[in-house]
Parts: structure tokens; sequence; C-alpha cells
């Protein structure tokens, strides 16, 4: 674990990263804690090397629909882990080496009786052959396929689209538009990404009801 993302764990009371947890979704959820940092508390961050700079490419990585970047040392951390396991793994080899060594020198030492001959390994009785037609009668469930999900039309992005549902339906919640976009075939759209939008287009559409160009219900 990198030092930046030890004291940005702390800073933001996060958790650490759970077993099997996408290494994006980490970094996201981090992100996310440290946007609903007081103002207070983001100041103190200054007091971090490379906190505050990492969490503005973050958000610029994130809006603009790219991966969020790792903490910068962590590459380093890393590399030092990599270094620690093949030291350790070179000493397992001279460990296994002087084994063998050993192992051999014991069997010269003791040769076999005389006349005493090897036990032979009983054979390993042959697998029973398949029923009879079993490949043949297959569920009719297998042979369906499950549909994919539609992909978007061509040319018609993410950001688009969002906007279009949300002028459509400006009161639904940001679980359901990340749900219909997924069923629209956008692959996990980020919740931050999300709610900037939503609150943008529902800014606009206030705007324009005030300006009288348009009657919608925000």
């Amino acid at each position: 674990m990198s030092a930046l993302e030890k004291a940005l764990l702390k800073a933001t009371a996060a958790k650490p990263q759970k077993s099997g947890e996408d290494r994006q979704k980490f970094l996201l959820r981090i992100m996310l804690a440290v946007q609903k940092l007081p103002d207070e508390d983001w100041e103190s961050l200054a007091a971090i090397e490379g906190a505050q700079d990492w969490f503005n490419a973050a958000t610029d990585a994130d809006n603009a629909e790219k991966p969020v970047p790792d903490f910068p040392d962590a590459e380093a951390d890393a590399e030092a882990d990599a270094e620690e396991d093949e030291d350790q793994g070179e000493q397992e080899d001279e460990d296994n080496q002087e084994e063998d060594e050993m192992a051999k020198t014991a069997k010269k030492a003791k040769p076999p009786a005389k006349g005493a001959s090897a036990k032979k390994e009983p054979a390993a009785k042959p697998a029973k052959a398949a029923a009879k037609g079993a490949d043949a009668k297959k569920p009719a469930k297998d042979a369906e396929k499950k549909k994919p999900a539609a992909a978007p039309k061509k040319g018609l992005s993410m950001r688009r689209t969002l906007k279009m549902i949300v002028i459509k339906t400006p009161k639904m919640p940001v679980d359901e538009l990340i749900a219909l976009l997924e069923k629209k075939g956008y692959k996990s759209p980020s919740k931050l990404t999300v709610t900037s939008i939503r609150s943008d287009t529902r800014d606009t559409m206030k705007v324009l009801n005030e300006a009288g160009l348009t009657n919608i219900e925000v």
C-alpha cells in the first residue's frame, strides 16, 4: 500500500481496498470520499504531498470518462514488493536445491536390500463410458442464449443520452439513471459523472423556465 493511499484512507476514514474489489472502483471510492470532505479538511490535504494533485487528476479523468489514475507512489511500492518476492523466491530455490542434494546423498548411503524389487503401482481403473445418448439429451434452456444488452446508437454519446433522459424525466434518481444507461448498453457509467450531468441539465431547465422559453416541471 502506497504512502499516499494510507494518508487518504486516514483523512477520509474510508475503508481499505477489499479482497476482490476492482482497483478502479476502489480509486473512485476514494475520490468520492475526498470530494465529500469539508473545505477545512480539503485545505489540510495540502500538507500531504500529491494528495490534492491526485484528486484533481482523478476528477478530470472521471469527467472525461477515462480510468482514474492510480496513486503516483503505488508503482514504486509495487516494485519494492516485487523485489522482495524475487529475493524470497531465490532463497526458496536455494533451500530446495540443498534439500535435493541431501536426499541424493542419503540414497547413496543406503542402497536397497539385495533382491528387493520395486512395488508395482496398481493400474488405474478405466473410466466408465458415458451413457449412450447422454450427449444427445441437452436441456432446452442450454440452447437458449441470453440476449446481450442493446448497444447504444452509433454516434450518440452517453452524455447526450443522459441529458435527453433527464429532460424527459427530470425527477428520476441517480441510481435509476445509471441502471437505465446500463440497460441501453453503456458500460459502468460513473456515479459522479451521472450526478454532475443530471445537476447541470436540471439547472439549465430551470433557467429556460425562468426565461419563459419552456415550462417543464423540474
